[in-house]
């Protein structure tokens, strides 16, 4: 039984808590969707746009990688009208879908939605799956992707997948992705102001750059228009989707089907069909998913067992998950939990990365004025003790210009330069400036010690 707390949700608490996340976080703004059940608690917005309008109820945002729970929806509804099979090989419902891994023929839709179908970013060449023109241009780059496992033996995540079954709803369905998604899940929830972004969207916003928000744009991708991250919505709107999220399914789908949809499918209960489990050892887990494209982020929660809904999104973007830790703290709230101030982290860090920035420039230009000085007294000294005194500035430089591998590695994700420069914006320009610096340093000395040698050799 729910407790009476959660019953009955602080309302006023909820507008509260809302007013200190827009003191606290520094967001250029926000918009915020709180509900239990159908009952839309909180709809609206906080600060302003990339214009400079206030953000509102009604305020467009793109949802990113949410947008993967709708596409999700989409596939359960066509499976359970017989157009698509979940659990049939894809080969076999999509001609045009093939890899270069014979396991491919092993992955259904089910493996795809989620995301064990053994593709991964590195298998599937992300980047340029990304930046195909359209689903269909998704699937054609496939033909020379591998699996990293067998479809079914583990979770990774990868916009590939949900591209894929973008691509097979619109074949089964006989339209083009964004009318499906119009068609099978906007309308009948009455989701008025919500579409599928066009191919030729920008992305207008901001992004947080040792502390300061820079104004960015950003050209659309496959992402703003595709089945991973198309989704574009409303705080408004996001209460219809909560209602049916956490009700009975209807109108859309039976209870089963829709319970079915919060299953992990990973062999770790990690991620079900557009949701990743937040505590898969819970009794009744708590599932969530957030979202992160160029100038944009999102987060969204749901509570099936309380039908606590929460939603935030934002035109901006910063190395910590602003969006999915506020959405957490609104949950709390919702659910009459006691919920602490909201930490200053991001501040924090961006001060400390400012300050790094800043003495890693000023030893960069410390290591160009004295490279003559420091040349002379190295001089006469053994090669490898000079080469083991140039290594710090060669080490700076390396990992400058090794960010892109180095952050796919510790992310488990294909990392550009144009995603480091969102979400990791202050620690990427500390990397570049560290490694601008290293490389002057390294330039100015080596030059020096150069011309110290043919000094020497002409004497």
């Amino acid at each position: 039984m729910p407790s009476a707390a959660a019953a009955s949700p602080p309302v006023a608490a909820i507008a509260a808590q809302v007013d200190a996340e827009a003191a606290h976080s520094g967001l250029p703004g926000f918009a915020v969707t709180v509900t239990r059940g159908t009952s839309l608690l909180c709809a609206g917005g906080r600060g302003v746009d990339h214009a400079g309008a206030p953000m509102t109820a009604t305020t467009p945002l793109s949802l990113a990688s949410l947008s993967k729970s709708f596409t999700a929806v989409a596939a359960v509804r066509l499976a359970a009208r017989g157009e698509i099979a979940l659990d049939r090989p894809v080969v076999a419902q999509l001609a045009e879908f093939d890899t270069a891994d014979p396991r491919g023929a092993l992955i259904t839709p089910r493996h795809l939605l989620t995301q064990t179908s053994g593709l991964t970013d590195a298998t599937a060449h992300a980047e340029a799956i990304d930046n195909a023109w359209d689903p269909a241009g998704a699937v054609a780059r496939l033909h020379s992707a591998t699996l990293a496992a067998g479809p079914g033996a583990r979770f990774a995540y990868t916009n590939a997948n949900y591209e894929v079954i973008a691509r097979l709803l619109e074949v089964a369905g006989g339209a083009p992705f964004a009318e499906i998604l119009r068609r099978e899940v906007f309308a009948p929830l009455g989701m008025v102001d919500t579409r599928v972004g066009a191919r030729t969207d920008t992305q207008p916003g901001a992004v947080s750059v040792l502390g300061v928000w820079a104004p960015r744009t950003w050209p659309a991708s496959l992402l703003s228009s595709g089945g991973a991250a198309g989704v574009v919505s409303t705080a408004r709107d996001m209460g219809r989707w909560f209602g049916f999220q956490n009700g009975d399914g209807a109108p859309l789908l039976s209870a089963r089907d829709l319970t079915s949809m919060h299953v992990p499918g990973d062999p770790r209960r990690t991620y079900a069909m557009g949701w990743i489990v937040d505590d898969a050892t819970a009794d009744h887990p708590v599932l969530g998913h957030t979202g992160s494209m160029l100038t944009r982020s999102s987060a969204q929660i749901i509570d099936p067992r309380t039908g606590i809904g929460v939603a935030v999104a934002t035109e901006s973007a910063s190395m910590s998950d602003d969006t999915y830790e506020m959405a957490r703290r609104l949950y709390a709230t919702a659910a009459g939990a006691p919920v602490d101030p909201p930490p200053p982290v991001r501040q924090i860090v961006d001060g400390v990365l400012a300050g790094a920035s800043l003495l890693a420039a000023i030893l960069g230009a410390l290591g160009v004025a004295r490279a003559r000085r420091w040349s002379e007294r190295r001089a006469s000294s053994r090669r490898w003790t000079v080469v083991l005194r140039l290594l710090p500035s060669a080490a700076a430089l390396a990992v400058m210009l090794g960010l892109p591998w180095i952050g796919g590695v510790l992310f488990g994700r294909t990392l550009t330069w144009a995603v480091l420069f969102t979400f990791l914006a202050s620690v990427t320009t500390l990397v570049v400036v560290a490694g601008t610096a290293g490389a002057v340093t390294l330039v100015a000395r080596v030059a020096a010690l150069r011309r110290i040698a043919r000094l020497g050799s002409g004497s």
